[in-house]
């Protein structure tokens, strides 16, 4: 009797609890494929919605879709967690005027909730309180440059590096700002400003050795890698970057070296799986060429045809706005 209510509900309030009510509805009645649909419906309007993470996880774990559902458990897991907090967050406020560190920390709730607006809102109360605090203005800056929003990112980037001018992280973010406005000399200035400052972690020189790689600059990507290394010598991403520059510049004995150093570090990483094939390949030992492609493939989904993509797209890049805009990815995701 509730099913044709609940089909008109769904369709008419066209939102998450809607379909997932349908969802749970379709599942008791044992019409899997129609939940399936229901909770697709639900996620595509919200994709933190608890219940239908909730049940949609069960439903497929169930139909032996065991990945795709535990995917969608954990998920639900984390942010249930996430909630939790943001409960505790708001019985503070009934007895409690948060501080400024109180709104940054909610900002930051926010931002692993997928939930860019509210915390926009609440690292702009954490200013609002107190100007000083820099590493809320660097994240609500990022948000802001995520958005495009540039005038309110140049503000935010600005009270940053009012609080904190000695470290790299605000000019940094600089840097970040004059690619959005495609000022390519200014950036480049900013960022060295930002490396003479020290304290750029080894992730942040694979980054930048990434962009160095897309812009053609290959001598740029070394030294970034060597830095990396420097900082971080057990890194088997490290010496799989270097691989590839080594691999690129025509080294490649260094290449086979820094590759096999990758793996004995990690031996699930299919990508240095994938160029010690390519390096035994150019040398014409089939035999061992063949047996690291089936490793990297036994170990991930992509190919070697996948990698092959990736060597072509970077040679689409060679200046210009595609170097700017792909600069500019790689630079935000260093910045996050």
């Amino acid at each position: 009797d509730a099913r044709p209510n609940l089909e008109a509900a769904a369709e008419l309030r066209d939102d998450a609890a809607g379909y997932a009510e349908l969802a749970l509805l379709y599942r008791r009645l044992g019409e899997n494929e129609r939940a399936f649909t229901a909770f697709s419906k639900a996620l595509a309007d919200d994709p933190n919605h608890l219940p239908t993470l909730l049940g949609y996880g069960q439903i497929l774990t169930a139909s032996g879709r065991r990945e795709d559902g535990e995917m969608l458990l954990e998920r639900h897991r984390h942010l249930s967690g996430l909630q939790d907090q943001l409960d505790a967050f708001e019985r503070t406020r009934e007895t409690s005027e948060p501080t400024a560190e109180n709104w940054a920390d909610l900002g930051r709730l926010h931002r692993q909730r997928d939930d860019p607006e509210s915390a926009k809102e609440a690292y702009e109360r954490a200013l609002e309180q107190d100007p000083s605090q820099a590493a809320a203005a660097l994240e609500l800056a990022a948000l802001y440059l995520q958005d495009e929003q540039l005038a309110e990112a140049e503000r935010s980037i600005e009270l940053a590096l009012a609080a904190d001018p000695d470290t790299p992280a605000p000019t940094f973010y600089q840097a970040l700002l004059h690619l959005e406005l495609g000022d390519l000399d200014a950036a480049a200035g900013a960022i060295k400003r930002s490396l003479g400052l020290g304290g750029w972690p080894a992730q942040a020189y694979l980054d930048l050795g990434l962009a160095y790689r897309a812009a053609g600059e290959l001598n740029g990507a070394g030294a970034a890698y060597l830095e990396a290394l420097r900082l971080e010598p057990e890194n088997p991403q490290v010496h799989y970057r270097l691989a590839q520059a080594s691999h690129e510049v025509g080294d490649s004995a260094s290449a086979e070296k820094a590759a096999l150093r990758a793996i004995e570090l990690d031996p699930t990483l299919p990508d240095a799986w994938t160029l010690l094939g390519v390096l035994r390949l150019e040398v014409g030992d089939t035999k061992h060429a063949e047996q690291a492609f089936r490793r990297a493939l036994a170990l991930e989904r992509s190919t070697l045809l996948r990698a092959d993509a990736e060597a072509n797209l970077l040679e689409r890049f060679p200046g210009g706005e595609q170097a700017r805009q792909h600069y500019l990815s790689l630079f935000r995701s260093l910045g996050s």
